[in-house]
Formats: C-alpha cells, structure tokens, sequence
C-alpha cells in the first residue's frame, strides 16, 4: 500500500463544496475506469478537528491500484495524472502515501518547497504571498503554487445594531445563539444502536442554509418570547475574509505551497530565492524557506559533517592503537574493500 497514490487538485479560492464535488465524481469515474486503479475515494477541504489548513477549494483523492498498478506505480501514477488533467482551471499533483507521510513529518507541509511569508498585518502579507505564488508558477520544474491558506473567500458579515436590539428586546446572546443553531447546529439527543451513538443535531434544513438572502429572515427570541427577524437588528452584508489566519512562533504567516517535478526542488529554489532578491514585496515583509527540499538538503549537509567527523575520530584512534603511520595508512587503505 505504501505506493498508493494520493491525487490532489486545486481550484480557485471560494469555489463552492457542490462545484467541488461535482468535479470528484467526474474526476472518480475517469479513473475507476482504468485498469491500473481498484478504488478510489475523495475528500475536500479538512475536517472541522484537523490540524490542517485546507480550504474546500481543495481536495485528494486517495486511490488503491490495482495488482497491475503496482506492478509500475510512478507510471501508474503518471497515467492517472494524464487522465484527468484535461479539467480547466485546476491545478494537479500526485503523490504516493510513503511521501506523503514523509513529507509532512519532515516539513510539516505536503510540498517539497514552502515560502512562509511574515510581515506587519495581513495585507501585506496576503499581497506578497501571492505575487511570489504568481511568480512560481513561471518557474520550470512547478506544477502548482498557491498560499495555503485561501487569501480572500466570499463571506456574510453580520454586524448587530444595539440601538434596534434594545428597541425589541433582543440580547446579543440569543442573536448569536441563533445564528449557530441555524447555520453550525445543536445537539439535542442521542439515539443508541448498540455501541454507535448518533447525536441528533437540530438545524436549518440545507436548502435555506445555501441561500444568503434567507439569512435575514432568521427569526431571534426577544424578551416575552417574541420572535423578531435577525434584519431587524443587524445589518447583513456580502464581504471576503481569510477563512484561516496562520501563525507560527506568534508571528502571523501566509505559507506558499510549491509542487514541483520530481528532482526539480532544489532548483525551483535556486530560482526563487534569486527572483524574489530582486522583487520588493512590502515594508517589514520577509520570507523563509522550507519544505522536504530545503529539510532535506540540511539533514545532508548533516550527515556529511557527521561522517567526516566519525571518520576523524576512527582514524585518530587507529593512531593511537598502531603507532605506525605506514601501517595507519595501510589499515586506511584496505578499509574501502574490507
């Protein structure tokens, strides 16, 4: 199973779930059609308890190949890619779960090159974040680059108006209240079938909790147990906001994911850090870099310094116990063939 391959892609930010998964099932039945796949399973975005960052604007698709897959899996690989790059609009890159998992232990991040972008406010790095995305995709040897965390997605701005609620009675609590029963849900129950227990969750039914334009006739409990719609209170408006704000060390950061061709990292680097030299990205903007390229580039010059400092001290303990130098640089030569 370790040469499985995971399918990523990629499409604009705010693409809505339904676009999303309407492109899943077309992309799984191109290629459960081919011979070198048994099954393949989709998901989008990340799970609300995930430590990851992605937006529905991203999805994998997990796929088992078949005997005859495994038998070639970078081919294997390769056809899968070919099968379904025809889709417009959408960045592609595949990867085998054994890389996968290295990857993300190494960098943290499931791409062989990142630029962490840091500056004063979000703005700026926002803007910067996503000229050097821009300026990537150029590169040779990039498949895909784009800020991890999505810059701007479509949003509903609710801003209550405390002269109105005071007006009907209405507490900011039981207005927000609302707006998470109606939109997040809340447990009511549980139903018991055996050891599987399902929580039962109230809460607007799916086709009014898609249409923006109902939330403003949301109905909010008002003091003697009236109900006053929620655009009565509030002014509700359409907006973009991140849908993730990203930190590390406290410092608030915007990560760009680079998918490069295999053997292609170190020089995508190269070229980045000599292209981004000359591009002036904002005042108090800086960038890091990292990645399982630049991770592993580290843990070599590592291992070199090692060794040689291993090889030193066997060698000076040689001397030490021969007292010969002809007879030292006997044992030394004989050691490569021993």
């Amino acid at each position: 199973r370790e040469n499985d391959v995971i399918v990523h892609y990629l499409a604009a930010p705010g693409m809505s779930v339904d676009a999303m998964l309407a492109i899943g099932r077309q992309v799984v039945g191109t290629i459960d059609r081919l011979p070198e796949v048994a099954n393949a399973v989709m998901h989008i975005g990340r799970a609300s308890m995930s430590n990851g960052h992605a937006g529905v604007n991203k999805a994998e698709i997990d796929i088992t190949l078949s005997r005859r897959g495994n038998r070639h899996a970078a081919r294997s690989a390769g056809r899968i890619l070919d099968a379904v790059r025809g889709i417009d609009g959408l960045s592609w890159w595949s990867r085998t779960f054994l890389s996968e998992r290295i990857e993300e232990s190494v960098s943290g991040d499931t791409a062989p090159v990142t630029v962490a972008v840091f500056g004063p406010d979000l703005a700026r790095i926002d803007a910067a974040a996503r000229r050097i995305a821009t300026l990537a995709r150029k590169l040779p040897g990039v498949i895909a680059a784009a800020p991890a965390a999505s810059a701007a997605e479509p949003t509903l701005a609710v801003t209550l108006d405390r002269a109105a609620m005071l007006h009907f009675g209405v507490s900011a609590r039981a207005a927000l209240e609302a707006l998470r029963l109606a939109y997040a849900g809340q447990i009511a129950g549980h139903v018991y079938r055996g050891t599987l227990v399902q929580p039962v969750v109230v809460t607007l039914p799916r086709a009014l909790r898609r249409q923006p334009a109902s939330v403003g006739n949301l109905p909010v409990a008002a003091a003697g147990g009236t109900l006053v719609p929620l655009r009565l209170i509030a002014t509700i408006r359409q907006t973009r906001s991140p849908a993730q704000i990203l930190h590390q060390e406290g410092r608030r950061v915007q990560v760009v994911a680079v998918q490069t061709r295999h053997g292609s990292a170190a020089a995508v680097i190269a070229a980045l850090r000599r292209d981004l030299a000359q591009v002036k990205l904002g005042a108090g903007v800086y960038v890091d870099y990292g990645g399982t390229a630049v991770a592993g580039g580290a843990a070599r010059r590592a291992l070199i310094a090692d060794a040689g400092i291993a090889l030193a001290v066997i060698l000076a303990l040689i001397a030490l116990a021969l007292r010969d130098a002809r007879a030292v640089a006997l044992v030394v030569g004989i050691l490569p063939v021993a």
